[in-house]
């Protein structure tokens, strides 16, 4: 069970190499639905061969989450200060790119892209709030960006209008590569603080 702010109850360290944990922006239901049909029509017209992501996994990584040196609880409460630290409301993404980047697990993915500030800057300040706390933050050349389909193709970078959410919470969350699951440890509300 999720508590209303922070991390769940009894979390165990990851025991396994296909185990990745990171932060998050998730889209609503609703919305991932139209994403995904985006994807899908897009990767349609380009012959983009590949596999659409699964709606309950749809997300926008931020950073990773990577505990280090035998101290699993001290970390994770270490982060869930972190992100409570953090005094950005909701956000407003807008998904105005579409592009190919290369997958870590190989081959291509169809993603939307981000333009703007709003997300760069929360990214930024989550990335200090982790470092204030001792621990580790995510590449400084962060894309931000959604992957809708995974596979084989090209397409080329272009233009997206009318795509976006509004993100009022932040996750943390257990990706088990190769199962096509994820487990969500945490949830903090954005609500802004002065």
């Amino acid at each position: 069970m999720l508590l209303e702010l922070g991390l769940r109850e009894g979390i165990e360290p990851p025991s396994a190499p296909n185990e990745a944990m990171f932060f998050a922006f998730m889209p609503e239901p609703a919305f991932s639905d139209r994403l995904l049909d985006f994807g899908r029509r897009t990767a349609l017209r380009a012959n983009f061969a590949g596999t659409l992501m699964n709606r309950a996994r749809l997300h926008m990584s931020l950073h990773p989450f990577v505990a280090r040196g035998g101290q699993w609880e001290a970390q994770l409460e270490a982060a869930d200060r972190a992100v409570r630290r953090m005094k950005a409301g909701p956000i407003r993404i807008a998904l105005d790119g579409v592009s190919t980047f290369n997958s870590s697990h190989g081959g291509k993915c169809l993603v939307l892209t981000v333009g703007g500030d709003e997300v760069t800057s929360y990214y930024r300040e989550l990335g200090e709030a982790l470092v204030w706390e001792r621990l580790p933050r995510g590449d400084a050349a962060f894309r931000p960006h959604v992957t809708l389909v995974r596979g084989h193709g090209f397409i080329e970078d272009g233009p997206v209008a009318d795509l976006g959410w509004t993100a009022r919470e932040v996750v943390l969350i257990r990706s088990f590569h190769g199962e096509g699951r994820y487990d969500i440890l945490g949830r903090w509300p954005m609500r802004g603080r002065a």
